[in-house]
């Protein structure tokens, strides 16, 4: 009987040992995400200094994350990294398509998302290039 329960233990405190390690590497796995660098023709505003941390993080909860978590895909994918993804390595067309859901007419990247994501991006047109390079700066740097 005290054998049957130093057994029934023992594997309690595996299992317990399993789910502790498997929580702490995906703990690490967040903590091991890094910012890319942002990059950006240097006439851009993504450096603008004219918005708090607080307003940043404001416009990003407000306009982008009720969709687009930074770290993981929900009703639209992630955006950790987004400036880095064909085709928004060009700034301009980012912005456009913020603004705007068929600013860039037939893209292959926007198709695929389309079919992955069964909600299309809404325009917000009403967003400044302020408002813009804010949000993308604190995807990417807060």
């Amino acid at each position: 009987m005290n054998q049957q329960r130093y057994i029934m233990s023992g594997v309690i405190i595996i299992l317990i040992g399993i789910l502790l390690f498997s929580g702490l590497i995906k703990i690490k796995a967040c903590k091991d995400v890094k910012n890319p660098p942002f990059v950006i023709d240097s006439y851009e505003k993504i450096e603008n200094t004219s918005y708090s941390t607080s307003d940043r993080k404001m416009l990003f909860m407000n306009n982008c994350a009720s969709c687009h978590p930074i770290l993981k895909n929900l009703t639209g994918p992630a955006l950790m990294g987004v400036n880095t993804r064909e085709p928004w390595r060009d700034v301009k067309k980012i912005y456009q398509y913020i603004r705007y859901q068929d600013s860039l007419g037939k893209n292959r990247y926007i198709d695929s998302l389309r079919r992955v994501y069964e909600v299309r991006h809404i325009g917000f047109s009403n967003l400044t290039d302020d408002n813009i390079s804010a949000i993308l700066r604190y995807i990417n740097v807060e």
